[in-house]
């Protein structure tokens, strides 16, 4: 499979690349400066306007995102939006365990949790809820994973999915990574948005 993989430079994404190509796929590193990332083919696009969306996508099979958004930067529901009208698309997007979605039964903790994210980092956490609208009205082939606290070091080696609430505090990239490859590989995580733990 070919994937375009958005936000590639960051922390996460490179890890995404690497599980990506150790598992035999082709991939596109798309940054906005179209930097070098190792085991990929590099591409630049800035999903927040959409200027080189297009180009990055050339033959992809699927798309993951590692993206981050940030203050006037509004690059995760940007992409979606980019990507809306792809019929059949591959979408696996990284968000937060701060976003809702319907169904959730998030415990009291978690709610406090999602609060102080959404004061904190309140744009972000309004850009990601934004990117989970586009996509449940799109007809993309969506998975929207949502992890607890992102954290450096070793991978824990069991991922676990949890459709109703987050089962951890935290999760090491490399899990994070792990599991943004088994979703796109999933039929049966198209239009959810699983929590992700390890």
């Amino acid at each position: 499979m070919r994937v375009a993989v958005f936000g590639a430079k960051g922390r996460t994404g490179r890890l995404v690349v690497e599980e990506l190509a150790r598992r035999g796929h082709a991939v596109v590193a798309v940054s906005r400066d179209g930097a070098h990332v190792a085991g990929a083919q590099a591409a630049a696009a800035d999903p927040a306007t959409g200027a080189g969306v297009e180009a990055a996508l050339a033959g992809a099979d699927a798309v993951a995102s590692a993206l981050a958004s940030g203050k006037g930067n509004l690059a995760c529901s940007g992409l979606a939006r980019a990507l809306g009208g792809r019929t059949g698309l591959r979408y696996v997007t990284v968000a937060g365990a701060a976003v809702d979605h319907p169904g959730d039964r998030k415990g009291l903790a978690d709610k406090a949790v999602s609060w102080i994210s959404r004061k904190v980092a309140g744009e972000v956490v309004l850009d990601r809820q934004r990117e989970l609208e586009v996509l449940r009205g799109s007809s993309l082939r969506w998975t929207m994973l949502r992890p607890p606290r992102l954290v450096d070091g070793p991978a824990k080696g069991a991922v676990k999915l949890s459709h109703e609430r987050p089962q951890t505090l935290s999760i090491p990239r490399a899990d994070l990574a792990r599991a943004v490859a088994d979703a796109l590989e999933d039929d049966a995580l198209v239009g959810r948005a699983p929590f992700v733990s390890a």
